[in-house]
């Protein structure tokens, strides 16, 4: 009985904490390997590492902290260092198996998620965390995007004068 009433005391004194997840699927590029060489998986794993870093920069991070108020309480007794290094802690980013498409094939994922001791504060971080996933992965397909453009151009245009040279 007395196991009881102190595990009941205990579970009413530790905070609450809720976790946000949210899964974002890595789509593979969409231009033929005739014209543009495909990543290899090592090559896409190093630019989700590079936006993983980006995203937890300490930057980022202080950012985040200040427009949505959190860690009230521990920056009033710590210095931002190491209420930005609790945040850290708090966020996982990490590969999600399981996804198939329409052909049973994997296709690569990731899970996001930030535990917090408000809920919806929880959701509203998580999906600024995926927000900056996307527009970074964003702007690396636009940029992949205006190459493989350029290199189609300069092909088009030497493949133009290699016909009127024969013309």
């Amino acid at each position: 009985f007395a196991g009881l009433v102190v595990a009941t005391v205990v579970a009413f004194l530790i905070p609450d904490t809720f976790v946000s997840n949210a899964s974002i699927r890595i789509v593979p590029q969409q231009i033929s390997d005739a014209y543009v060489p495909n990543l290899s998986a090592q090559d896409i794993e190093d630019t989700i590492t590079g936006m993983e870093q980006n995203i937890s920069s300490r930057t980022t991070l202080t950012n985040i902290i200040n427009t949505y108020g959190l860690y009230k309480d521990e920056l009033k007794h710590a210095p931002m260092e190491d209420v930005v290094n609790k945040m850290h802690a708090a966020i996982q980013i990490r590969p999600l198996l399981g996804f198939t498409n329409m052909q049973g094939k994997g296709l690569p994922a990731l899970m996001v998620s930030f535990q917090y001791n408000n809920r919806l504060l929880a959701n509203k971080v998580c999906n600024e965390l995926v927000t900056r996933f996307l527009n970074s992965s964003t702007q690396g397909s636009l940029d992949t995007q205006v190459q493989a453009n350029g290199f189609l151009k300069d092909e088009r245009d030497k493949a133009k004068q290699d016909l009127d040279q024969y013309e």
